[in-house]
Formats: C-alpha cells, structure tokens, sequence
C-alpha cells in the first residue's frame, strides 16, 4: 500500500509540474513490473503464476482449486530436536500440541506458560491460551483463529468438507492434534493428511544402525 500511495503521489506530482515538484519527483524511483514480476524492485514472483491469469485474485483462486499435497516434509530448524531419525523432521504442528515427539521432549518445554496466557477484555481465549479479537470467534465454521480451531464449532462429520478450494488458513496452518480420532492423524498434528504418508515412508525407509 505505501509503493501504491506514493506512486499516486507521483502522478498527481505530474499534473501539477512546477519546480517544487520537479525536485521532490526526483528522488523517487518507482518500477514498472512486467507479470508475473511484483514488489517494490520486481524482485518477487509467484511459481503459481500462469499466462492466462489476469490478476493475483486469479492466481491465488486457480491454486486453490488443488489440493495441497507435499512430497517432502517441511522441517522447524530453531529447536534441537531428536526423533530418533534425521530423515523424520519436525513440523512446527507437533510443537506445543500436548505431545511430545521429540526423545530430549524439547518439543513441549515450557508450553506451561502458554497455557496459563490472560487475554484482554474485548479478546476470546483459545483452548491452547492463543487470544484472538472476540469478532472473530464463531464467525465462520470453516476459518479459523485459532490454531487449534477452538475458536469454531467442529463435528468430525463436517472437518474437512469442502476445505480445499478456499485461500484461507484452513489445512496448512491450523492444528488437528486429536491423533486417535478417524483421520489417522497418527504421527503428527499437522492436518494435512499427507505429512503422515511421508513420515511412515521416511520412517520405514531408513535402515537402522545396528543392524
């Protein structure tokens, strides 16, 4: 929005050419960026971007007609985590998620004092102690707040139905921690289904030392 408002400055700097103006369009350079190309230098892109998208809006909608389906697994890097195999990564969903995965459990220290987080009076607290604007709670069963969900009203019937499709929070960053219930979501808390694949892939592919 500033890149916006100040390229409008410069236009309107334009209609009203005097020498004032002149010396204050000098210092500002904006660029012209040729799709799919965007940012302050054009130094950003979009691997989804195709030729016959018009706009973002198209892009973004177009990607989410798919679903999301990793082949690697995605790893947090700022914990000294030990699963017992270099090949089985953490994802930050088995972070702070009442289980620990980690043999040094490294994973749920200190998640105490998110447990006991106060919230201000105009916010609802989260069941993991995450606060969000009481706008937001129960104001659309399939957005959430809350990284655990808490924040909607969930039946296992209606989970995932008609998830994928939407640009919302609703798979790649919200939390299914409940690791016994029907979505065989055993070995991890993250909710898409797929990570699981992976990690029993990785886990039964990789020869132990001592034998």
């Amino acid at each position: 929005m500033d890149v916006v408002e100040r390229c409008q400055f410069y236009l309107n700097l334009l209609l009203t050419s005097n020498s004032s103006s002149s010396s204050l369009m000098a210092i500002h350079i904006f660029y012209n960026c040729t799709s799919p190309r965007f940012g302050p230098l054009c130094q950003y892109s979009l691997n989804a971007y195709k030729s016959h998208h018009l706009t973002l809006h198209e892009m973004i909608c177009e990607f989410y007609l798919h679903e999301y389906e990793p082949t690697i697994l995605t790893c947090y890097i700022h914990l000294q985590w030990d699963r017992g195999s270099t090949s089985v990564s953490l994802d930050w969903s088995e972070i702070y998620d009442g289980i620990i995965d980690c043999q040094n459990g490294v994973d749920e220290e200190d998640c105490w004092q998110v447990e006991i987080n106060e919230c201000e009076y105009n916010e609802d607290r989260c069941l993991n102690g995450q606060c969000i604007p009481t706008t937001f709670f129960h104001d659309d069963p399939n957005i959430f707040e809350c990284i655990d969900r808490s924040d909607e009203r969930l039946s296992q019937q209606r989970l995932f139905i008609n998830m994928s499709g939407k640009p919302t929070f609703t798979k790649e960053d919200v939390l299914c921690s409940i690791r016994h219930f029907n979505f065989k979501m055993k070995l991890t808390s993250s909710c898409v289904m797929q990570r699981t694949n992976l990690l029993q892939q990785f886990m039964f592919s990789e020869k132990p030392s001592i034998i």
